[in-house]
């Protein structure tokens, strides 16, 4: 299994739409808060990209979401950063 069918199969951009759906947070909002475009956003929810390393904390911040240091690793040792 490649590193892009790890992303996908953890579906780590669809639990954070998820749960910004449910918290009734705009994309905008997030987006601001996190200091990056909303179509960024987007693509991070669709599971086309992973954030860096920031812009994934200030994600689990504003939406009150564990850091999972795992994945933040695997995103510094994938080159994501």
């Amino acid at each position: 299994m490649n590193l892009d069918e790890i992303i996908s199969e953890m579906n780590l951009g669809g639990k954070i739409k998820d749960t910004r759906e449910r918290k009734e947070i705009l994309r905008t909002e997030l987006a601001e808060f996190a200091g990056v475009s909303e179509g960024y956003i987007a693509e991070i929810e669709n599971n086309e990209r992973l954030p860096d390393y920031d812009t994934a904390l200030l994600i689990s911040e504003f939406l009150g979401l564990e850091v999972n240091l795992t994945w933040l690793k695997i995103m510094d040792d994938g080159g994501f950063l």
